[in-house]
Formats: structure tokens, sequence, C-alpha cells
């Protein structure tokens, strides 16, 4: 239905075929995610899911607002990726496999510490995911999208991915129910944060994401209180209504003069709560300061390592405008008068060295009389190989080494 939306809605854009390739990977990636039967393909399609929403939240690459959000989103969710890789290694060393099945039927065994730490991990991935607190900055900013991608990703699909991976993990939950009152206070958390914060939006879609979020705090909050049957019930009946009110709401913008509510006036009277949640209670600016800044600065450190310790050592040329013109010129000429190209840096002098020496090899042994030797020996070499090969082309030989591979792999 967003697929065929889309089809009307982006027809003068720019970038038509770019924006359903990007969704076209993102559905890809939903239905890699649900019918997974293990964590480990589960986790490919969390990354394309990924991948996919970095590039439709950054949609309009000429909007530096755009690519900001399309940064913080991205960056909040490596997080995630992170606890869920965690979690996918305890499964292995721990319950010997990563299958739903295996988890379903070794996790009641558990220690509850090993659960507990499995659990960890899956939660980690599952509250970045689903935008629960203390990771609920980012989707607020990832309207920055076209609106179909934001009713299909953040209103009706991804945005319960996290709830879903909470859901297969109730396994988990039974060996280490320690964990259960986290999970609903966080639940809890996020379910005021969005109701709190959506009441003092002045725009539909930003009104609709926080309500969204307030819902999936729901959801997490079912789970933490062990009712993981409603929680499913309400992420598929909530998927459904919300990719409606996405849709509807350019019609929604076009015929009404003031589609969004006043304040309450009991929140109005209240100015603390009142500039707090009109604020996102500073969820954004604090998100930046943790998480954006250090990437951007560990990216600038990288790049300066590699320009000013990795290029020299390798020897790659330096980019430095005309310079780099009249060296190319000089190594041009220099290629066609015959003379042999020098390299810098490390690796360079190593090739250099290696290049000499299959040129004294060349020069000594193939043009000075010992060339006809040489072809010779190369001659008896290649009949021998065709004589392997015939032999191994029969069918004899062929089941032995079939059998003496397989007896090798076992």
């Amino acid at each position: 239905m967003t697929l065929r939306f889309s089809v009307h809605y982006m027809h003068r854009e720019t970038g038509f075929r770019r924006f359903f390739l990007a969704l076209s990977l993102f559905t890809g990636a939903m239905l890699l995610i649900v019918t997974a039967g293990n964590a480990a393909l589960t986790f490919v399609g969390w990354e394309l899911a990924g991948v996919s929403s970095y590039l439709l939240i950054g949609y309009a690459q000429d909007r530096p607002q755009a690519t900001e959000n399309a940064l913080r989103a991205f960056v909040t969710n490596r997080i995630g990726d992170a606890g869920f890789l965690l979690a996918i290694f305890l499964c292995l060393a721990w319950l010997g496999g990563t299958d739903w099945s295996t988890l379903a039927t070794a996790a009641p065994g558990l220690d509850s510490l090993n659960a507990g730490l499995i659990l960890l991990g899956f939660l980690a991935a599952a509250f970045a995911k689903s935008a629960v607190l203390p990771f609920s900055a980012w989707i607020s900013r990832a309207l920055e999208g076209p609106t179909p991608s934001s009713a299909v990703f953040y209103g009706a699909l991804m945005v319960h991915a996290g709830v879903y991976l909470l859901i297969r993990c109730e396994p988990l939950f039974v060996a280490a129910p320690s964990l259960l009152p986290l999970v609903a206070l966080a639940g809890l958390a996020t379910a005021l944060y969005g109701w709190l914060a959506g009441l003092t939006q002045a725009d539909v879609k930003s009104g609709f994401m926080f309500s969204t979020t307030g819902q999936v705090g729901l959801m997490v909050l079912w789970c933490g209180l062990g009712w993981f049957d409603l929680a499913a019930a309400h992420l598929v009946l909530h998927a459904l209504w919300r990719a409606w009110q996405f849709l509807h709401a350019p019609a929604l913008l076009y015929w009404m003069e003031a589609p969004v509510r006043p304040v309450t006036g009991w929140l109005a009277r209240r100015r603390l709560l009142y500039t707090a949640a009109l604020q996102r209670f500073w969820l954004d600016p604090l998100s930046d300061l943790l998480l954006v800044r250090p990437a951007r600065q560990l990216a600038a450190d990288l790049r300066s390592f590699d320009e000013r310790v990795l290029e020299p050592l390798v020897g790659l040329p330096q980019d430095n405008g005309a310079g780099s013109l009249a060296d190319w010129e000089v190594q041009r000429q220099g290629a066609a008068t015959g003379a042999l190209t020098t390299g810098g840096g490390l690796l360079g002098g190593i090739m250099e060295w290696v290049a000499s020496l299959f040129h004294w090899f060349e020069d000594r042994l193939v043009l000075h009389g010992g060339g006809e030797r040489l072809r010779g020996v190369l001659r008896e070499l290649a009949e021998g190989a065709l004589r392997i090969e015939d032999l191994l082309g029969r069918p004899r030989y062929l089941v032995l080494l079939i059998l003496a591979t397989l007896v090798v792999i076992l």
C-alpha cells in the first residue's frame, strides 16, 4: 500500500528511482527480520534496515539538516547493533547456536546470570531500534525523510522491530526474570515521554511520531509485565492504524486549517513541565553530545591518521593540486623514455626492490642465453600439468579426489 501511494506522491522528485531502491531494500530487510529462523540471519536484515533508513532519512542530500539527522539515526543504531552482536556471540558460546528454536528450548536451562547477559545485548538492540529511552531522540529527527518512508519506517514497521525482538526473547525473560522490571520501567518512561512531548508539537508528522513513541513504550511495558501476547496484538493493530494516519497526513494538512490541537490547559499552567516537553526533555542536545560529536571526532582523527601516518608509510600520492599534476607529468615522461618509476614509503620501497629483482632475473636468465633452457623447463611443467588434469578428469580418480576431500573436511 505504501509503495503504491509513493508512485503518485514522489512522481516529481529528482531522486524518484533512488527512493524506490531504498524502500525496496527496506522491505526486503523487514521480511528477512521476521522470517529468519535464527538471530544471525535476523541481524543481517537488522543491518539492511538500518542502512536503508540512513539512505531515506538523508534522501534530500542537498539539505544539511537531512544528512545531520541521518547521521544521528545511524550512530544511535550502531550502539544497538553492538549489543546484538554481543548477544549472538554469547548464544554461540553458551547455547551452541542462534536458532530461535534452540533459544526457546535451551534458555530455560541457562544460569540466570548467563541468560541476563544475553538478554542485555538483545535489549540494547531493541531499545535503540524502537527508540526506547534513552535512545528516543533519533526517531523525531527521522522525519526529514519523505512522508511515505516515515509511514512505513517509523510509523508502521521499523519502530516495532525492537518490540518484535523482545517478543522473540520471551524464553530468556523466563530464565532471567530480574530484568523484567527494567524493561517495564523503560517502557513506562518512554510512554510518558512520547505523550508529554506530543502534546506540544505544532505539526502533524511530529505529533504522530511522538504518539508512536508513546504507543511503543506501552508495548515495551506489556513485555516488562510478561504480557507478550498483548504486546504482539498491540503491535499489529498499531502498525496498521499508524500507517494509515501517516499516509493520510498530506490530505489532512490540505483540508484542515488547524489540524493540530492547542496545548491543554493543565500543561500550559505548569511552565517547567511545559518547557521540558517543548524542548523534548533536552534529549536531542544530549544525544549530540554523547553520540554524534564523538563519532565525528573519531572520523576526523582516523582521517588525520590516514593522511599523516598510513599514506606516507604506504607511499600513496598526496593530493596537492598543481603539484600532483606536475608529478604525474614527470612520471609520464619518465615512462615514455623507459625510466623506472620510483616508489615512495615503506611499501613503495619494497615493491621497487622486488621489481629490480625481477628485472635482474629477466636480464640475466631470460635475455642472455638462458631463455631457451628456461622455456624448455616451462614447457615440461605445462605438459605435466596437462597429464595430471587428464588423470583427474577420469571417473575413478575424480571419485577418489572427492572422497579424500571429505576425509580432510571431517
